[in-house]
């Protein structure tokens, strides 16, 4: 069971990171970045190979996209800033939910 709670902590820890990584790189190359993103996702998906690709963009990126739209709305330099300091903020709050969903199952399946 050790075994298996690590592997899930480790999959958590890679897919976090990833997301703080892509938020700092949609900082560096904007919308360059983010029409990459979409074109790489089928939309609507027809098969289910394009289904499970389409998940594991999303599970990848969404969360730095999300933040990255929403950011928009400001005038460049405000803009900037904030793409600047959102990946850092993304990697504090990271940690506290790594740290919290890791102590809870460890107390729940050990």
């Amino acid at each position: 069971m050790e075994s298996i709670l690590s592997t899930f902590e480790f999959i958590l820890m890679i897919l976090m990171g990833i997301q703080a990584i892509f938020s700092f790189l949609l900082f560096l190359l904007g919308d360059f970045y983010l029409n990459w993103y979409e074109t790489g996702v089928v939309k609507p998906p027809e098969s289910w190979l394009d289904k499970v690709f389409n998940l594991i963009m999303d599970s990848t990126m969404i969360i730095a996209i999300y933040f990255y739209k929403k950011q928009q709305k400001y005038p460049w330099p405000i803009r900037k800033l904030l793409q600047l300091i959102t990946p850092f903020i993304m990697s504090i709050a990271f940690i506290f939910i790594y740290h919290y969903i890791s102590k809870f199952l460890r107390m729940l399946f050990l």
